[in-house]
C-alpha cells in the first residue's frame, strides 16, 4: 500500500511559506529586543543609587561624538554632540544615541540622489560606532553594554569619543 503525505494548500508554496516564517522569526526577534531595552531601563531606575550595583548600574558616561568625514557631504564638519550615555546601554543600531546622533549629524550627511533629504529613522537604523584605540580605530561591538567596554578601551578618558558612521560597516 502506497502512503501519501498531506500538505495544505498554503504549505505547497515553498517560498510563501518560508517568507512568513522569515517574517515571525524578525517579528518575534524585534519584540525580544524591545523587551530587553524596558527591563534594562526599569533595572536602571530601580536601583537604589546609595548600593555599589546601583551606582553602577545608574551611571553615565560623558560621551562626545563626532561623524565619521566619510559620511559628512558638506564642506565643514558638523560641530560634536555632547551628551550622557547610561552605562547600561547598548550602542546597536536605533539605540537611542544612534537616534540622538542620526538628528544631530543629519543636516551633514550625504543623502541618496533624487531623495529631499535624510530620514533620520534610515540613518538611526544604519548608524554604527567606532573608538580611537592604541591600534587604530576599533568598531565597538553593539551586543556589550557601554559601560564594560568604556571600562576596557577608554583609559579612563573624559569626556570618551566616539565616532559615529552611517556607512561602510566594518
Amino acid at each position: 500500500m502506497e502512503q501519501s503525505i498531506y500538505m495544505p494548500a498554503e504549505g505547497r508554496n515553498g517560498a510563501g511559506e518560508a517568507a512568513r516564517l522569515q517574517l515571525a522569526a524578525c517579528e518575534l526577534r524585534a519584540s525580544a529586543l524591545a523587551d530587553t531595552e524596558q527591563r534594562l531601563a526599569a533595572a536602571c531606575a530601580a536601583d537604589a543609587p546609595s548600593s555599589t550595583r546601583g551606582r553602577v548600574v545608574s551611571g553615565a558616561l560623558p560621551v562626545l561624538v563626532t561623524c565619521a568625514p566619510a559620511d559628512v557631504a558638506v564642506e565643514r564638519a558638523p560641530a560634536p554632540l555632547a551628551t550622557l550615555l547610561p552605562r547600561c546601554a547598548f550602542l546597536a543600531p536605533g539605540c537611542a544615541l544612534a537616534r540622538q546622533c542620526a538628528a544631530f549629524f543629519a543636516p551633514a550627511l550625504a543623502t541618496a540622489p533624487g531623495k529631499g533629504g535624510v530620514d533620520i529613522g534610515e540613518a538611526a537604523a544604519l548608524v554604527w560606532f567606532s573608538v580611537e584605540g592604541a591600534q587604530g580605530e576599533a568598531p565597538l561591538k553593539s551586543w556589550w553594554p557601554a559601560g564594560a567596554q568604556y571600562d576596557l578601551l577608554a583609559r579612563r578618558a573624559s569626556p570618551w569619543r566616539l565616532k559615529a558612521h552611517f556607512s561602510r560597516w566594518p
